[in-house]
């Protein structure tokens, strides 16, 4: 009987996880599966409390790309590819963080330059209160690269921010 697994939303392919600090990965599964995961040479277990589990990875430099696995069992149940290990910032906030590439008057330039950028971008989806339908909402997000058909969409503060910092660093920023 096939066991149903799953990773929290904010892991797919191509995402960034913060460098030098501990990664957390978690997710849901009946409880008691055995869960592991697996990054860049690093592997660790658990056994999921009430249906929820959660591993944590030791810190680890920038750099990638990498893959991350989730099995059970031996059987892996979600693989993720192109993998980053960079800086994580979060950007929040009302109409200055909504304001589009698309929208700003050097945004087409920028959308030129984006590809040479090493900048991801996950965009939280706006829904006023944690219910069934966020949840629905949640699981089709997904990490964008700069070839993606919504780059245009992405917030022009974060992103002249994240550019900036990538350059800077030298490291990928998402």
């Amino acid at each position: 009987m096939r066991k149903n697994i799953y990773l929290a939303a904010v892991f797919s392919d191509h995402c960034v996880l913060q460098r030098n600090k501990e990664i957390r990965v978690w997710g849901c599964a009946p409880h008691g599966t055995k869960i592991e995961v697996a990054l860049a040479g690093k592997r660790e277990e658990t056994r999921a409390q009430g249906n929820a589990w959660e591993i944590t990875l030791p810190a680890m430099e920038a750099g990638g790309p990498h893959v991350l696995e989730v099995a059970s069992e031996g059987k892996v149940y979600q693989r993720f590819e192109d993998v980053m290990i960079g800086e994580v910032w979060l950007a929040g906030g009302q109409s200055n963080m909504e304001y589009m590439l698309k929208q700003d008057a050097d945004g087409a330039a920028a959308l030129e330059r984006m590809a040479d950028a090493d900048v991801r971008y996950y965009q939280v989806q706006q829904v006023p209160f944690m219910d069934d339908y966020f949840y629905r909402v949640e699981q089709d997000n997904h990490w964008m690269l700069a070839n993606d058909e919504e780059k245009d969409t992405w917030s022009a503060v974060g992103f002249y921010f994240a550019e900036r910092l990538a350059k800077e660093l030298g490291v990928t920023v998402g």
